[in-house]
Protein backbone atom coordinates (compact mmCIF):
# COMPACT_ATOMS: atom_id res chain seq x y z
CA UNK A 1 0.00 0.00 0.00
CA UNK A 2 2.98 2.38 -0.51
CA UNK A 3 4.17 1.73 3.23
CA UNK A 4 7.39 0.40 3.79
CA UNK A 5 6.45 -0.19 7.08
CA UNK A 6 7.03 -4.11 8.66
CA UNK A 7 3.79 -5.81 10.30
CA UNK A 8 4.80 -8.72 12.37
CA UNK A 9 1.14 -9.88 11.88
CA UNK A 10 0.90 -13.35 10.26
CA UNK A 11 -2.61 -13.93 7.87
CA UNK A 12 -3.12 -18.01 8.06
CA UNK A 13 -6.41 -19.08 6.53
CA UNK A 14 -8.05 -15.36 7.81
CA UNK A 15 -7.10 -15.67 11.67
CA UNK A 16 -4.38 -13.19 12.59
CA UNK A 17 -1.44 -15.15 14.25
CA UNK A 18 0.49 -12.93 16.38
CA UNK A 19 2.94 -15.22 18.42
CA UNK A 20 3.69 -18.86 18.12
CA UNK A 21 4.08 -21.30 21.14
CA UNK A 22 5.42 -24.27 19.45
CA UNK A 23 3.68 -27.46 17.56
CA UNK A 24 3.77 -29.83 21.21
CA UNK A 25 4.12 -29.43 24.74
CA UNK A 26 4.66 -32.06 27.66
CA UNK A 27 4.05 -32.19 31.74
CA UNK A 28 5.61 -33.92 33.93
CA UNK A 29 4.47 -35.53 37.25
CA UNK A 30 6.00 -35.57 40.42
CA UNK A 31 4.29 -38.71 41.51
CA UNK A 32 5.99 -41.76 42.26
CA UNK A 33 6.23 -44.65 39.93
CA UNK A 34 4.21 -48.12 41.07
CA UNK A 35 6.38 -51.27 39.73
CA UNK A 36 4.55 -54.49 39.53
CA UNK A 37 6.00 -57.74 38.52
CA UNK A 38 5.12 -61.74 37.83
CA UNK A 39 7.44 -65.04 37.96
CA UNK A 40 6.37 -66.60 36.03
CA UNK A 41 5.46 -64.50 32.98
CA UNK A 42 4.14 -67.82 31.15
CA UNK A 43 1.72 -70.13 32.37
CA UNK A 44 -0.84 -72.76 31.28
CA UNK A 45 -4.70 -71.48 31.77
CA UNK A 46 -5.05 -74.97 33.77
CA UNK A 47 -2.11 -73.79 36.34
CA UNK A 48 -4.98 -73.27 39.31
CA UNK A 49 -5.19 -70.29 41.33
CA UNK A 50 -1.53 -69.60 42.13
CA UNK A 51 -0.21 -70.09 38.80
CA UNK A 52 1.87 -66.95 38.84
CA UNK A 53 3.03 -64.41 41.68
CA UNK A 54 2.85 -60.81 41.59
CA UNK A 55 5.05 -58.39 42.98
CA UNK A 56 4.25 -55.00 43.50
CA UNK A 57 6.85 -52.44 44.87
CA UNK A 58 7.00 -48.56 45.52
CA UNK A 59 10.26 -46.55 45.82
CA UNK A 60 10.06 -46.00 49.52
CA UNK A 61 8.90 -46.79 52.50
CA UNK A 62 5.59 -45.31 53.86
CA UNK A 63 4.64 -43.76 57.45
CA UNK A 64 1.36 -45.91 56.97
CA UNK A 65 -0.44 -48.68 54.79
CA UNK A 66 -0.71 -48.25 50.83
CA UNK A 67 -3.64 -50.31 49.68
CA UNK A 68 -3.12 -50.89 45.67
CA UNK A 69 -6.11 -52.08 43.48
CA UNK A 70 -5.47 -54.27 40.43
CA UNK A 71 -7.16 -55.21 37.32
CA UNK A 72 -6.74 -57.50 34.56
CA UNK A 73 -7.65 -56.97 31.00
CA UNK A 74 -9.52 -60.23 30.58
CA UNK A 75 -10.43 -61.70 33.43
CA UNK A 76 -11.87 -64.66 31.70
CA UNK A 77 -8.09 -65.76 31.52
CA UNK A 78 -6.80 -63.99 34.00
CA UNK A 79 -7.70 -63.62 37.92
CA UNK A 80 -6.00 -60.89 40.26
CA UNK A 81 -7.30 -60.00 43.96
CA UNK A 82 -9.32 -56.34 43.79
CA UNK A 83 -6.36 -54.95 45.84
CA UNK A 84 -3.43 -55.57 48.45
CA UNK A 85 -1.74 -53.70 51.08
CA UNK A 86 1.76 -52.64 51.37
CA UNK A 87 2.21 -52.11 54.94
CA UNK A 88 3.55 -49.51 56.77
CA UNK A 89 7.49 -49.62 56.41
CA UNK A 90 7.80 -51.80 53.69
CA UNK A 91 8.17 -51.20 49.80
CA UNK A 92 6.66 -54.30 48.39
CA UNK A 93 3.84 -56.61 48.74
CA UNK A 94 2.95 -60.16 46.94
CA UNK A 95 -0.41 -61.47 45.26
CA UNK A 96 -1.58 -64.48 44.13
CA UNK A 97 -2.51 -64.46 40.18
CA UNK A 98 -4.83 -67.12 38.92
CA UNK A 99 -5.50 -68.88 35.85
CA UNK A 100 -9.18 -69.28 34.06
CA UNK A 101 -9.45 -72.15 32.33
CA UNK A 102 -11.84 -73.00 29.43
CA UNK A 103 -12.73 -75.61 27.40
CA UNK A 104 -11.73 -74.22 24.24
CA UNK A 105 -9.11 -74.35 21.38
CA UNK A 106 -8.05 -70.78 21.63
CA UNK A 107 -4.52 -70.38 21.30
CA UNK A 108 -2.73 -68.54 23.57
CA UNK A 109 -3.82 -64.76 25.24
CA UNK A 110 -2.03 -61.47 26.18
CA UNK A 111 -2.63 -60.31 29.56
CA UNK A 112 -1.94 -57.22 31.15
CA UNK A 113 -2.53 -56.36 34.79
CA UNK A 114 -2.67 -52.69 35.69
CA UNK A 115 -1.92 -51.52 39.49
CA UNK A 116 -3.05 -48.50 40.76
CA UNK A 117 -2.94 -46.13 44.11
CA UNK A 118 -3.59 -42.68 45.31
CA UNK A 119 -0.30 -40.46 44.59
CA UNK A 120 1.14 -43.53 42.16
CA UNK A 121 1.27 -43.46 38.79
CA UNK A 122 -0.02 -46.62 37.48
CA UNK A 123 2.40 -49.68 36.94
CA UNK A 124 1.77 -52.80 34.12
CA UNK A 125 3.00 -56.44 33.70
CA UNK A 126 2.19 -58.57 30.43
CA UNK A 127 1.24 -62.41 31.05
CA UNK A 128 0.85 -64.96 28.58
CA UNK A 129 -1.54 -67.55 28.90
CA UNK A 130 -1.35 -70.62 26.56
CA UNK A 131 -4.15 -72.89 25.68
CA UNK A 132 -3.91 -76.39 26.97
CA UNK A 133 -6.85 -77.72 24.58
CA UNK A 134 -4.99 -78.91 21.84
CA UNK A 135 -5.40 -76.56 18.07
CA UNK A 136 -8.02 -77.49 15.63
CA UNK A 137 -6.51 -75.20 13.24
CA UNK A 138 -6.86 -77.13 9.82
CA UNK A 139 -8.71 -80.28 11.23
CA UNK A 140 -11.36 -81.62 9.63
CA UNK A 141 -12.06 -85.40 9.98
CA UNK A 142 -11.34 -87.51 7.51
CA UNK A 143 -9.74 -84.73 5.73
CA UNK A 144 -6.21 -83.57 4.72
CA UNK A 145 -4.92 -80.84 7.13
CA UNK A 146 -5.43 -77.29 4.62
CA UNK A 147 -6.79 -73.91 5.03
CA UNK A 148 -10.00 -75.06 3.18
CA UNK A 149 -10.85 -76.31 6.28
CA UNK A 150 -10.96 -73.14 8.07
CA UNK A 151 -14.51 -72.78 8.41
CA UNK A 152 -15.20 -75.79 9.67
CA UNK A 153 -12.66 -74.90 12.50
CA UNK A 154 -14.19 -71.26 13.24
CA UNK A 155 -18.09 -73.62 13.58
CA UNK A 156 -16.15 -76.29 15.68
CA UNK A 157 -15.04 -73.67 17.98
CA UNK A 158 -17.96 -71.53 18.00
CA UNK A 159 -20.50 -74.13 18.40
CA UNK A 160 -22.67 -72.83 14.99
CA UNK A 161 -22.89 -75.67 12.90
CA UNK A 162 -26.74 -74.98 12.59
CA UNK A 163 -29.49 -76.48 13.04
CA UNK A 164 -29.17 -80.58 14.37
CA UNK A 165 -30.08 -83.90 13.26
CA UNK A 166 -33.37 -83.58 11.01
CA UNK A 167 -35.62 -86.48 9.38
CA UNK A 168 -36.96 -87.07 6.10
CA UNK A 169 -38.51 -89.68 3.71
CA UNK A 170 -35.88 -91.57 1.53
CA UNK A 171 -35.68 -92.14 -1.88
CA UNK A 172 -37.97 -95.25 -3.30
CA UNK A 173 -40.15 -95.34 0.03
CA UNK A 174 -43.41 -95.98 0.49
CA UNK A 175 -45.37 -95.11 3.43
CA UNK A 176 -49.31 -95.97 4.93
CA UNK A 177 -51.75 -93.28 4.37
CA UNK A 178 -52.82 -91.98 7.96
CA UNK A 179 -49.05 -92.22 9.03
CA UNK A 180 -46.91 -88.90 9.44
CA UNK A 181 -43.30 -88.71 10.22
CA UNK A 182 -41.75 -85.85 12.28
CA UNK A 183 -38.87 -84.29 10.77
CA UNK A 184 -37.53 -83.11 14.21
CA UNK A 185 -37.82 -86.36 16.31
CA UNK A 186 -38.01 -89.00 13.53
CA UNK A 187 -41.05 -90.81 14.30
CA UNK A 188 -43.64 -92.19 12.30
CA UNK A 189 -46.81 -91.86 14.17
CA UNK A 190 -50.67 -92.22 13.39
CA UNK A 191 -53.16 -95.03 12.16
CA UNK A 192 -52.90 -96.41 9.07
CA UNK A 193 -56.19 -96.74 6.89
CA UNK A 194 -54.74 -99.11 4.02
CA UNK A 195 -53.61 -102.75 4.30
CA UNK A 196 -50.38 -103.88 2.46
CA UNK A 197 -46.61 -104.24 2.54
CA UNK A 198 -44.62 -100.76 2.82
CA UNK A 199 -40.90 -100.27 2.44
CA UNK A 200 -40.35 -97.28 4.92
CA UNK A 201 -37.07 -95.36 4.18
CA UNK A 202 -35.86 -92.77 7.05
CA UNK A 203 -33.31 -90.31 6.21
CA UNK A 204 -31.37 -88.53 9.01
CA UNK A 205 -29.67 -85.52 7.44
CA UNK A 206 -27.51 -82.40 8.74
CA UNK A 207 -27.18 -78.69 7.45
CA UNK A 208 -23.71 -79.80 6.43
CA UNK A 209 -24.92 -82.20 4.15
CA UNK A 210 -24.28 -85.12 6.08
CA UNK A 211 -26.98 -88.01 5.78
CA UNK A 212 -27.44 -91.42 6.73
CA UNK A 213 -30.31 -94.01 5.72
CA UNK A 214 -32.19 -96.47 7.31
CA UNK A 215 -35.20 -99.17 6.00
CA UNK A 216 -37.93 -101.06 6.72
CA UNK A 217 -40.71 -103.29 6.35
CA UNK A 218 -44.20 -102.46 7.59
CA UNK A 219 -47.37 -104.75 7.21
CA UNK A 220 -50.53 -103.26 7.52
CA UNK A 221 -53.46 -105.89 7.96
CA UNK A 222 -56.64 -106.04 9.15
CA UNK A 223 -58.32 -107.63 11.87
CA UNK A 224 -55.00 -107.06 14.59
CA UNK A 225 -57.47 -105.13 16.73
CA UNK A 226 -59.98 -106.02 18.17
CA UNK A 227 -63.61 -104.56 17.28
CA UNK A 228 -65.86 -102.46 20.14
CA UNK A 229 -67.76 -105.54 20.67
CA UNK A 230 -64.95 -108.14 20.82
CA UNK A 231 -63.15 -105.90 23.44
CA UNK A 232 -66.41 -105.80 25.87
CA UNK A 233 -65.88 -109.74 25.54
CA UNK A 234 -63.18 -109.07 28.08
CA UNK A 235 -64.99 -107.77 30.60
CA UNK A 236 -67.67 -110.49 31.06
CA UNK A 237 -69.18 -108.46 34.39
CA UNK A 238 -69.58 -105.27 33.17
CA UNK A 239 -72.62 -103.99 35.23
CA UNK A 240 -73.39 -102.18 31.55
CA UNK A 241 -71.76 -103.08 28.42
CA UNK A 242 -73.87 -99.86 26.52
CA UNK A 243 -71.46 -97.64 24.44
CA UNK A 244 -72.68 -94.61 26.42
CA UNK A 245 -73.08 -95.99 29.86
CA UNK A 246 -70.19 -95.24 32.52
CA UNK A 247 -70.46 -98.58 34.95
CA UNK A 248 -66.70 -97.26 36.54
CA UNK A 249 -68.10 -93.36 37.37
CA UNK A 250 -65.35 -91.81 35.84
CA UNK A 251 -67.25 -89.95 33.04
CA UNK A 252 -65.71 -91.79 30.34
CA UNK A 253 -68.29 -93.89 28.58
CA UNK A 254 -67.51 -97.50 27.79
CA UNK A 255 -66.91 -96.55 23.76
CA UNK A 256 -64.46 -94.14 24.95
CA UNK A 257 -62.70 -96.10 27.17
CA UNK A 258 -62.52 -98.56 24.49
CA UNK A 259 -61.15 -95.38 21.81
CA UNK A 260 -58.85 -94.63 24.89
CA UNK A 261 -57.73 -97.91 25.27
CA UNK A 262 -58.44 -97.84 29.58
CA UNK A 263 -60.53 -100.46 31.36
CA UNK A 264 -64.31 -99.84 31.87
CA UNK A 265 -63.85 -101.19 34.99
CA UNK A 266 -60.61 -99.40 36.71
CA UNK A 267 -62.55 -95.47 37.03
CA UNK A 268 -60.00 -93.44 35.62
CA UNK A 269 -60.43 -90.08 36.28
CA UNK A 270 -61.54 -88.07 33.11
CA UNK A 271 -59.55 -85.48 34.28
CA UNK A 272 -56.27 -86.57 34.00
CA UNK A 273 -57.03 -88.35 30.83
CA UNK A 274 -58.34 -85.21 29.10
CA UNK A 275 -56.71 -81.97 29.60
CA UNK A 276 -57.49 -78.55 29.06
CA UNK A 277 -55.19 -75.89 28.70
CA UNK A 278 -55.90 -72.14 27.86
CA UNK A 279 -53.64 -69.48 25.87
CA UNK A 280 -54.42 -66.50 24.43
CA UNK A 281 -56.36 -66.57 21.51
CA UNK A 282 -56.78 -70.31 21.74
CA UNK A 283 -58.04 -73.52 24.11
CA UNK A 284 -56.83 -76.96 23.35
CA UNK A 285 -57.72 -80.50 25.02
CA UNK A 286 -55.04 -83.25 25.28
CA UNK A 287 -56.17 -86.58 25.25
CA UNK A 288 -55.11 -90.44 24.78
CA UNK A 289 -55.91 -92.56 21.60
CA UNK A 290 -55.13 -96.53 21.48
CA UNK A 291 -53.65 -98.29 18.84
CA UNK A 292 -55.48 -100.98 19.03
CA UNK A 293 -59.29 -99.81 18.10
CA UNK A 294 -61.57 -101.14 14.83
CA UNK A 295 -64.52 -99.67 13.56
CA UNK A 296 -64.68 -96.09 15.45
CA UNK A 297 -63.73 -92.84 14.73
CA UNK A 298 -63.05 -89.68 17.22
CA UNK A 299 -61.88 -86.16 17.80
CA UNK A 300 -62.49 -83.19 19.19
CA UNK A 301 -65.39 -80.72 18.77
CA UNK A 302 -66.38 -77.13 20.44
CA UNK A 303 -68.95 -75.02 21.51
CA UNK A 304 -69.44 -71.65 22.34
CA UNK A 305 -72.68 -72.37 24.63
CA UNK A 306 -74.14 -75.62 26.00
CA UNK A 307 -77.20 -74.76 24.73
CA UNK A 308 -76.28 -74.55 21.22
CA UNK A 309 -77.68 -77.60 18.67
CA UNK A 310 -74.76 -78.79 17.59
CA UNK A 311 -70.67 -79.59 18.27
CA UNK A 312 -68.39 -78.00 15.62
CA UNK A 313 -64.96 -79.32 14.48
CA UNK A 314 -64.53 -75.96 12.04
CA UNK A 315 -60.82 -74.81 12.80
CA UNK A 316 -59.60 -77.80 15.13
CA UNK A 317 -56.00 -78.35 14.66
CA UNK A 318 -55.50 -82.54 15.69
CA UNK A 319 -51.94 -82.96 16.24
CA UNK A 320 -49.55 -85.70 17.88
CA UNK A 321 -47.38 -84.81 20.80
CA UNK A 322 -46.20 -88.49 22.19
CA UNK A 323 -45.98 -91.87 21.57
CA UNK A 324 -46.29 -95.15 23.97
CA UNK A 325 -46.26 -99.02 23.57
CA UNK A 326 -49.97 -99.13 23.07
CA UNK A 327 -51.38 -95.62 22.72
CA UNK A 328 -50.50 -92.42 21.58
CA UNK A 329 -51.16 -88.92 22.76
CA UNK A 330 -52.64 -86.31 20.58
CA UNK A 331 -53.56 -82.32 21.07
CA UNK A 332 -56.61 -80.35 19.17
CA UNK A 333 -56.54 -76.90 19.41
CA UNK A 334 -58.82 -74.76 18.63
CA UNK A 335 -58.96 -70.66 17.83
CA UNK A 336 -60.70 -68.26 20.38
CA UNK A 337 -61.84 -65.01 18.42
CA UNK A 338 -61.85 -61.60 20.74
CA UNK A 339 -65.42 -61.76 20.13
CA UNK A 340 -66.07 -65.33 21.98
CA UNK A 341 -66.79 -65.11 25.31
CA UNK A 342 -66.17 -69.40 26.17
CA UNK A 343 -65.47 -72.38 24.14
CA UNK A 344 -66.66 -75.78 25.24
CA UNK A 345 -64.65 -78.82 24.24
CA UNK A 346 -65.03 -82.57 24.55
CA UNK A 347 -63.44 -85.41 22.59
CA UNK A 348 -66.55 -87.30 20.71
CA UNK A 349 -66.49 -91.14 19.51
CA UNK A 350 -68.24 -92.51 17.38
CA UNK A 351 -69.15 -96.30 15.96
CA UNK A 352 -68.43 -96.28 11.84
Amino acid sequence: NGSDAFNPSIEWDGFPVDTFDGLCSHSTSSNPALAIAASPLVFAENAGSNASTGTVTIPAALGGDLTVVFASSNTSAVGVPASVTIAAGSTSATFPIAAVDNALSDGSRTVTITATADGYTAGTVQLTVTDDEPSFDGVTPGKGNNPVNAAFVVNLRAGTFGQGNLYRMGAGHEISPGLTLDPATGLLSGTPTQTGTYNIVLECYNSLGGTATQSFVLTVAVGSSPTFPEWLGNYLDLPDPAPGADPDGDRLPNLVEYFMGLSPLDGASAATMLVHTTQPGEVSMQYRRSKNTQGVSGGVKWKNALTDAKWSADGVTDEFVSDHDDHEVRRATVPVLPSEMCKFLRLEVQQQ
